[in-house]
């Protein structure tokens, strides 16, 4: 199972539509995912062999606080062991 932590806010998932076929594509390959967008206890718990970092309509050239951050941070550290695979904003959010 993946970890999705999806980055895009409600008011904008309508203009990321690749969130929609990223979903698709797990779906189709039959590929088991749990996503989220917040810091989750439950998932803490959970076994993942990997993690995928969405795209998002923020951008790393903004002034931005890393409170904005806190949930990505927090999987990351939770599940530091495992490989990430980062989408545009969750590519630079790596680097």
């Amino acid at each position: 199972m993946l970890l999705l932590i999806n980055n895009s806010k409600p008011a904008n998932s309508a203009h990321l539509s690749y969130i929609t076929h990223l979903r698709k594509a797990l779906r189709f390959h039959k590929i088991p995912f749990q996503e989220t967008t917040k810091i989750d206890p439950k998932i803490d718990q959970m076994k993942f062999k990997g993690i995928i970092l969405s795209g998002s309509p923020m951008k790393l050239t903004n002034p931005t606080f890393l409170s904005d951050y806190a949930y990505i941070m927090h999987y990351l550290m939770v599940f530091s062991d495992l490989p990430v695979f980062g989408i545009c904003f969750g590519y630079q959010f790596l680097a």
